[in-house]
Order: C-alpha cells, then sequence, then structure tokens
C-alpha cells in the first residue's frame, strides 16, 4: 500500500509477535508497533491473540500472517513452458516429490525471477505449504478480531516492508 498502515503477524512455537508499519504518502514507512508475547502452547494462541489485539486496540484491521520458515517450501525450479494461467497446475507436478505429504494437501504459489541475459529457461521460485496451516492461520487471525489478508512467507516478508532506493544507478536496501 503507497498509504496507511499494514500489520504484519508471525506464530512461531513459542511466540506470537505482531509489528505495524505506517506508510504517510511519500515518506519512509516507520514502525508503529512492535510486540511479542510468549505462547508455546497452540491450544492458547487464540487468547494470546486477542489480549495482544485488545491491548494495542488493533480490532478489525487487515493483517498479513507471516509463516515461519519451517512451515513451507519454498524451491527455485525452471517453469513449465506454459501459459501464466496455467502455471500453478503445471508447478504441482514439479513440487509435489519435494513435499512429505500429498500434493492435494498443498497451496502453492510462485514468484517470478528476472531473467537474466545468458539464461536459457525462466525460473521461479515455487512456494509451498499445507493448505490446513492456511486455513487454521486465516481462522485464528479471525476470531481473534483481525481480518486476514495476505498469507506471506518470512523469506519474502521484510521485501514486501523495505523500499529500495536508486542511488547512481546502484540499489540499496535502506
Amino acid at each position: 500500500r503507497k498509504s496507511g498502515e499494514q500489520l504484519g503477524i508471525h506464530i512461531s512455537n513459542d511466540q506470537i509477535s505482531l509489528a505495524e508499519i505506517v506508510r504517510e504518502g511519500d515518506k519512509e514507512p516507520r514502525l508503529s508497533l512492535f510486540t511479542a508475547a510468549p505462547c508455546s502452547d497452540p491450544a492458547n494462541r487464540m487468547n494470546v491473540l486477542k489480549e495482544l489485539v485488545e491491548k494495542h486496540t488493533l480490532h478489525k484491521k487487515h493483517a498479513v500472517i507471516v509463516l515461519h520458515a519451517e512451515e513451507y517450501l519454498i524451491e527455485q525450479i525452471e517453469a513449465p513452458d506454459v501459459e501464466d494461467k496455467e502455471m500453478l497446475k503445471s508447478l504441482k507436478w514439479r513440487v509435489k516429490d519435494l513435499l512429505d505429504y500429498p500434493i492435494e494437501k498443498a497451496s502453492i504459489d510462485y514468484l517470478d525471477m528476472p531473467k537474466h541475459q545468458d539464461a536459457l529457461q525462466r525460473k521461479v521460485y515455487a512456494v509451498a505449504t499445507k493448505s490446513s496451516l492456511i486455513r487454521e492461520r486465516s481462522m485464528l487471525v479471525e476470531d481473534a478480531g483481525l481480518i486476514p489478508d495476505v498469507i506471506d512467507i518470512s523469506d519474502l516478508a521484510l521485501t514486501n516492508l523495505v523500499p529500495f532506493h536508486q542511488n547512481n544507478d546502484e540499489e540499496i536496501i535502506a
């Protein structure tokens, strides 16, 4: 988003973390909230998240759910030579042997990689996670009073928050 707030939620085995970024026009984004609460019991996640939502008056805010690195597979692969509308279906065949659960229980997405001038084949990052995990996290966030907006992965979450600046034709992460 160009302006506004973006709330991220990360759930690990021992805590729940919330971070909120505020963007105001062309100003640099700023961290307006960062908090974490211990939570090692999955059965207690709802209570802990609800307490955080109430404490920081976050009710009805849109939230980005960030998956922990151990909760998904990300793999660089050659993109199938298919139309974009067929990409997800084709990627399932490429990643199914990499998963330790049936492909029918997976949610798949991908991220295009810029094509290098020497590359013969288009490459993508394929991402897979259990569909049940997506449903579980979305319901948890919704039941805590937030609006689940996006599922993100920790490998890419920072790139969605940190702007890139051009300086003498050189990209620098600010």
